[in-house]
């Protein structure tokens, strides 16, 4: 199942939702969510950018600048250059003084700060529901890759966030893939989530074993190995 097909729009985390459900109708064993950092992280920068083109607009509207600004160079720049941890200096060439600094700014912040409470709210009810939906122990497993775009790395933050504030998911384990470069910190984020005695596995993407072409090799939470067919195909996919 091509996951990353069902990423378009509002309702994506919910046909995502209905597609792991419905699939676990199909199989015996385990559902595996592979990478839901790298699923994610075009969908979410996507969502960002179009968040943020339509609050730039409409406060340089409330605020009397928008005939005065070239809204088009501006929707260039968010295409071409922004992610959800860009310096505002990419904009310096347009917004020129304070009053329009502080616009862009608020815009900004505002667009970052709905962009993680979405984030927050969707990955709890993503994590709540598959837990939910079957008994079975072990039913789904997600995992979380080495990717360090800003995307993945806002991703990574949030669902530990979240999944460190849900009670134990029974039916939910979830794979760190870690690697030599990995941060103390998110070792430590790690490492306090198996304390608290969360479902918990962990993989060294680092090793000659767990990769093939550059790409990570994938696991369900039982520890067996998944292979597949379009293993050549770098994207994410669920099983």
């Amino acid at each position: 199942v091509n996951i990353s097909n069902v990423l378009k729009d509002e309702n994506s985390f919910f046909d995502l939702i209905t597609m792991l459900i419905e699939s676990k109708k199909e199989v015996s064993g385990y559902v595996a969510v592979d990478g839901i950092d790298n699923l994610l992280s075009a969908f979410v920068l996507k969502k960002f950018k179009k968040a943020f083109k339509d609050t730039i607009y409409s406060y340089l509207n409330v605020t009397g600048f928008l005939s005065f600004i070239n809204i088009k160079k501006i929707e260039d720049i968010i295409e071409k250059e922004l992610d959800v941890d860009s310096g505002l200096e990419i904009f310096d060439s347009i917004f020129v003084n304070e009053q329009l600094k502080l616009v862009l700014k608020n815009a900004y912040n505002d667009t970052l700060n709905n962009l993680n409470e979405y984030l927050s709210l969707n990955i709890r009810k993503l994590l709540s529901v598959l837990n939910e939906a079957h008994t079975k122990k072990e039913s789904y497993s997600i995992s979380l890759g080495t990717s360090k775009n800003k995307e993945a790395e806002l991703i990574k933050k949030i669902f530990i966030k979240e999944l460190n504030s849900l009670p134990k998911l029974n039916n939910v384990t979830t794979i760190f893939k870690i690697s030599k470069n990995s941060t103390l910190e998110y070792l430590d984020e790690i490492s306090n989530l198996i304390i608290t005695g969360k479902k918990i596995k962990v993989c060294y993407a680092g090793s000659s074993y767990n990769k093939k072409d550059e790409k990570e090799a994938e696991y369900f939470s039982n520890g067996l190995r998944v292979f597949s067919a379009s293993d050549h195909e770098n994207v994410s996919t669920g099983r």
